[in-house]
């Protein structure tokens, strides 16, 4: 693609040193929710963009640490209260079914397994729009096909369920509209 000359990697911290604008781009993938401390990172991204530089961002930006609201859990339960016995079944054990309600991930287990994932989720979005307030920010939903499907979407078959998975992305796109989302992408230019 003739960018070989016009990319540089580097693998280092280096949130750990100040940067200065050398970056025509930043670009977070799932990786910015591993960040102890999003602002610091977002503000890490502003310093070393070049002016006109793009800041991109992919990203879960739901609560820290998976710690879902009361409101996350009662959605994704109606999601999965209105499915049909076949998709209920647990995939891993299928004489069981899952259950109707998820639940938040015991913090201290969660925290003992990887104290990175979701560290400051929360925190992205307002660290965002302090650093790149002019940025374009699309809540891409997950409420309902993180949070309610996860264990069970290998239940549902992608072309003969299309009619149930375009129903359950519209009531994703629906807790988007009630502010409801765990994901989003972000682009902004410094």
């Amino acid at each position: 693609m003739g960018l070989q000359d016009r990319v540089s990697i580097q693998v280092k911290d280096a949130i750990a040193e100040a940067p200065g604008p050398a970056c025509d781009l930043v670009y977070w993938k799932d990786a910015l929710h591993h960040m102890l401390d999003a602002r610091a990172a977002v503000f890490w991204s502003w310093q070393a963009l070049k002016p006109g530089g793009i800041f991109f961002a992919n990203e879960f930006v739901g609560p820290t640490h998976m710690q879902y609201t009361d409101r996350q859990l009662d959605l994704a339960e109606k999601v999965r209260r209105s499915l049909p016995e076949k998709y209920l079944v647990d995939p891993r054990q299928p004489s069981k079914r899952v259950p109707m309600r998820r639940t938040r991930p015991d913090l201290a287990t969660f925290l003992s397994v990887d104290p990175t994932e979701c560290a400051d989720s929360s925190n992205i979005l307002p660290a965002i729009r302090a650093f790149f307030p002019e940025a374009m920010v699309l809540p891409t939903g997950g409420v309902v096909y993180m949070l309610a499907l996860n264990e069970i979407l290998s239940n549902i078959h992608e072309t003969e369920d299309a009619a149930l998975l375009q129903v359950l992305m519209l009531a994703d796109d629906l807790c988007i509209e009630a502010g409801e989302t765990l994901y989003a992408v972000a682009h902004a230019r410094r």
